[in-house]
């Protein structure tokens, strides 16, 4: 009876929770991190934040490996053998935090619905926690090769 039950409990949890609640968790564990990290009362305003965004396989990770000198403070460690999904990365330099954002976050509107819902729990957290200002700039990375491509083909 006692597994039935945990059985019916396992089977009600929601996916999406699951995801936001690992993305939370990962979130505020890297802040304390941070906190450790640069030792300092004042660690949320000691650099500027940015965000890196643009579509999945547009280079953004590869950018900021080569060209922005960085740690990974925080790496979640995987639980009974589960990796969690990353979908985003805060980079800490000497000069600024810079979050890499997973393409998938950063897909339309009409996109999945996990992915529409972890890209506002990762603003509203960024929000919540530099209220007076969340985020210093950002850098959109796009493709142009569809439109490229297009003006290329003949007529």
């Amino acid at each position: 009876m006692k597994n039935s039950k945990n059985n019916s409990a396992r089977k009600a949890i929601d996916p999406l929770s699951v995801e936001l609640n690992a993305q939370q968790r990962y979130l505020d564990r890297w802040l304390l991190r941070l906190q450790r990290h640069l030792d300092n009362r004042r660690f949320l305003w000691q650099l500027p934040w940015y965000m890196v965004i643009g579509p999945a396989g547009s280079g953004k990770t590869t950018l900021l490996r080569e060209g922005f000198p960085s740690d990974i403070i925080y790496a979640p460690e995987g639980s009974r053998g589960a990796e969690q999904r990353l979908y985003l990365t805060p980079h800490v330099g000497k000069q600024a935090v810079i979050f890499d954002i997973d393409g998938t976050l950063c897909a339309p509107a009409d996109a999945d619905i996990l992915h529409r819902r972890l890209w506002e729990h990762t603003l509203g957290w960024l929000k919540e926690k530099r209220a007076r200002q969340p985020l210093n700039g950002n850098y959109s990375d796009t493709r142009f090769t569809r439109s490229a491509d297009r003006r290329q083909a003949p007529p």
